[in-house]
């Protein structure tokens, strides 16, 4: 860039002087009298194509990195007339190379364009082909022709701050109560994680905010019986609240602390919920459901034996339909007994198309885990915890139960299809330093995962960096 004028008088002067040279030769005789705009604005602005800088990882964990050409035109720049400022609502990609952007910037009446100095006042004309520094906000300047007026604008270029579609562990203050604890499931409900805890033969319930703010609350309930450790198994939550059975009530709350009896069935265990519907195992080994919160049940659907269905170690998820809101599909996991059935290599996978629309159907619960392909196994897993991610099915378990010899916390297992096929998930790996003898996993509205440990007592908070992580909001002008 050229570089003028240290002060806005000196360069009003020199303005006044060039438009008197420029214009004078037009004038046709002594009589005729020039009239030149007042007005100053910046009217349009947009960035030409500037580079971006990419880090990948090649298959033996080594980084590389190459520069790429962003097209600058797809990012739309916004003018605040009224508060002088200039800015790009859709943040650049990571890795945008700022430092030396070619921008367009259009003026009214053709008004001069100066920009300010990062280090001084000085200010340097604008020229379409000298590149700029937008490291840091920058102040335009904009001169009327007649040289009478200036306005002073704030041109901020955003760019993304973390990397697009990579998955980010933060680690949160260990729970010592989480440490001693036998068993741990996991639940989200009306924007808070709720953890149920066994220590022995009793159970606790601890609560913290959803988006990893505040800390970890104990709910007081609000009866005087205590909670069985095996209730721990038997909760689960619709869109509206948790359910939890012991001692033969079916109890209802929407905070962990209130507590309130809907009924008193005789069941083996809850097993699932979708968002009108209580799934249980009865007494004599049926899956059966509710859909009046548990006062009256009725024998589900199989597509084959119901000596397939898992009677431990359940977890279970929901998975929205794609397609249709008021659609889901319901998995549900675990192991059948290891003294009865010590040869299962797979976890038992169930699953069924929840319909909610008027006059829908019932569907069949289908038995899944079965496939031909057994690096696509998900294997017999101590404890299985479901979650429900990008619109697939997160799994992670302890160590094989039975003839399954997997060790257990060694991976994520996913499934995209319901839980027929499972893969070793390439988009997420535990955390560093990831330590745990039991777990559970549960995803939050915004779809970040949260992973709470028995035996060290660790707390994991994950989310996929990207569009989240910037302001997305779209202004105009």
């Amino acid at each position: 860039m050229i570089r003028i004028f240290r002060s806005s008088g000196m360069l009003q002067i020199a303005l006044l002087m060039i438009a008197v040279l420029t214009f004078s030769s037009c004038l046709k005789d002594d009589e005729d009298e020039v009239v030149y705009p007042s007005d100053a604005a910046i009217v349009a602005f947009s960035l030409n194509d500037f580079n971006k800088t990419v880090t990948t990882t090649s298959s033996t964990g080594a980084d590389s990195t190459y520069k790429t050409t962003v097209t600058g035109s797809t990012y739309r720049f916004y003018i605040d007339q009224v508060n002088r400022k200039i800015y790009n609502a859709d943040s650049l990609p990571y890795g945008s190379d700022v430092t030396r952007l070619l921008c367009n910037i259009s003026s009214l009446n053709s008004g001069t364009v100066v920009i300010k100095s990062l280090i001084s006042d000085s200010l340097f004309y604008y020229s379409s082909t000298d590149s700029i520094d937008f490291s840091s906000p920058r102040q335009m300047s904009v001169y009327s022709l007649d040289g009478t007026t200036h306005v002073d604008y704030e041109v901020k270029v955003n760019v993304h701050q973390e990397q697009a579609d990579v998955f980010n562990w933060s680690s949160k203050p260990s729970m010592e109560l989480f440490a001693s604890a036998q068993a741990l499931r996991m639940y989200n409900l009306n924007g808070k994680m709720f953890v149920f805890a066994s220590y022995g033969t009793t159970a606790a319930i601890y609560y913290c905010n959803e988006d990893g703010t505040g800390e970890w609350s104990f709910a007081t309930p609000n009866f005087n019986t205590p909670i069985p450790a095996e209730a721990v198994d038997n909760v689960v939550a619709t869109d509206e609240a948790l359910y939890m059975y012991f001692n033969d009530w079916l109890m209802k709350s929407t905070d962990g602390s209130e507590w309130a009896i809907m009924a008193e069935p005789q069941l083996l265990r809850l097993v699932a919920a979708d968002a009108k519907t209580l799934y249980a195992l009865s007494e004599e080994l049926q899956l059966i459901s509710s859909t009046d919160e548990g006062k009256t049940w009725k024998v589900e659907s199989l597509d084959t034996d119901a000596s397939l269905l898992p009677t431990e170690g359940i977890s279970y998820c929901r998975v929205p339909s794609r397609v249709n809101s008021s659609t889901e599909n319901v998995v549900i996991a675990g192991s059948r007994s290891t003294q009865d059935f010590f040869g299962d290599l797979t976890t038992m996978v169930w699953s069924k198309v929840s319909e909610y629309a008027e006059n829908s159907r019932q569907n069949t619960w289908m038995y899944v885990c079965e496939n031909d392909v057994d690096e696509f196994i998900l294997p017999r897993l101590s404890r299985i915890s479901l979650a429900c991610w990008k619109n697939g099915i997160l799994a992670l378990g302890g160590n094989g139960l039975g003839a399954c010899e997997e060790e257990g916390f060694s991976r994520f297992y996913y499934s995209m299809d319901g839980g027929i096929y499972w893969l070793k998930s390439s988009d997420i790996s535990l955390p560093t330093g990831f330590s745990a003898t039991s777990c559970s996993i549960a995803t939050t509205s915004q779809q970040n995962i949260w992973i709470v440990c028995g035996g060290s007592g660790q707390v994991w908070f994950g989310r996929m960096l990207g569009e989240d992580s910037v302001d997305q909001k779209r202004f105009t002008e």
